[in-house]
């Protein structure tokens, strides 16, 4: 569906919504859907004129933005009217319905992206330049030494690699982020998604998977683990199949046994963890996967395994030793060069 029968849809509907708007909100007829595999907005809204009056501003807002051709985010959303939303979980779950169940297009083809989490750090100058598509946004460049919110990553018709730039590093927490940025070397980027990463982090990464090499260094507990396996696959546990869902990402630590000290108890909630994740390790490699699949899953095993024999976890400060970075830095990039 393009763009035009998107806006002719939602036209359609807020019209109808607006017409009967004092009738029967449960009448199927004001909510019926543009296709028959579709859920009507009926099933969407129930019997609540809160709910109603949701999905109707959702629709004049996403509307409004493709008349103009303005992109906006969710956040910006819920702004927009925070007595109505209340939360910003409920934009955006309702905004999920709508793409996913009600029009079934991409977010992004209703001119709506998510808040940008995710960020990025280089020490060369000009090491990154990413372009669009039919001006959809100015071309972005990462500027040296400064660090920068991850760029959106719909339309994008070109990115340009500085010479210099060989690989990219991702770590799991803002914090070592930050203590990394004093000592990352012109060659490499640095990424955090500052914990679980939001999609336009994975998507971001994602653009560079057979242009460059991918590691990422975690903290050694159940978290570090799951979150290296969604910048790899998206959706480890959930996926039905991993089928066309991996990428070459490759996981360098930290590992438990690495250190003498620093270690953390491993308390119950992360001890289940460990224990569901490596239930799903097992059920993966019963997959038809590749061979780099085997091998990374293989690492998480073996690290989860360790946490549990030894009841332990460790964060990756722990690598720093009290060197104020030096020795974090070292220990991550002798693992990468």
């Amino acid at each position: 569906m393009d763009q035009d029968d998107t806006k002719a849809i939602i036209n359609k509907t807020i019209s109808r919504l607006k017409k009967q708007f004092h009738e029967d909100i449960s009448s199927a007829s004001i909510f019926e859907t543009h296709a028959s595999k579709g859920i009507p907005l009926t099933t969407l809204c129930g019997n609540s004129v809160n709910r109603f009056s949701i999905y109707l501003r959702l629709l004049q807002i996403i509307k409004s933005c493709l008349d103009k051709d303005k992109i906006t985010t969710k956040r910006d959303i819920y702004y927009d009217a925070v007595n109505l939303f209340k939360t910003q979980g409920v934009v955006d779950s309702c905004i999920a319905r709508i793409t996913n169940d009600f029009l079934q297009v991409p977010r992004d083809s209703l001119n709506v992206v998510a808040a940008q989490k995710g960020l990025i750090y280089s020490a060369c100058d000009s090491a990154l330049t990413i372009s669009y598509k039919d001006d959809y946004r100015a071309p972005v460049t990462i500027p040296t030494h400064t660090t920068t919110l991850i760029p959106y990553t719909t339309n994008i018709s070109d990115i340009q690699l500085a010479p210099q730039v060989n690989c990219i590093l991702i770590v799991e927490k803002e914090a070592v982020f930050t203590t990394l940025c004093a000592y990352i070397p012109k060659d490499t980027l640095l990424i955090t998604g500052k914990g679980y990463p939001d999609h336009m982090t994975q998507d971001f990464v994602r653009l560079f998977d057979e242009m460059l090499p991918l590691f990422i260094c975690v903290d050694a507990d159940p978290h570090g683990i799951h979150i290296a396996a969604t910048y790899r696959y998206r959706s480890f546990v959930r996926a039905p199949s991993l089928q066309g869902l991996g990428s070459s990402i490759s996981y360098i630590g930290v590992s438990l046994v690495d250190f003498k000290r620093g270690h953390l108890p491993l308390e119950d909630k992360n001890r289940k963890h460990a224990g569901r994740l490596l239930s799903a390790i097992t059920g993966r490699q019963a997959e038809a996967l590749e061979l780099g699949d085997y091998i990374e899953m293989n690492k998480w095993k073996l690290e989860l395994q360790r946490m549990l024999f030894l009841g332990k976890v460790a964060e990756m400060n722990v690598a720093g030793d009290g060197s104020e970075g030096r020795n974090l830095a070292r220990y991550i990039f002798d693992r990468i060069h």
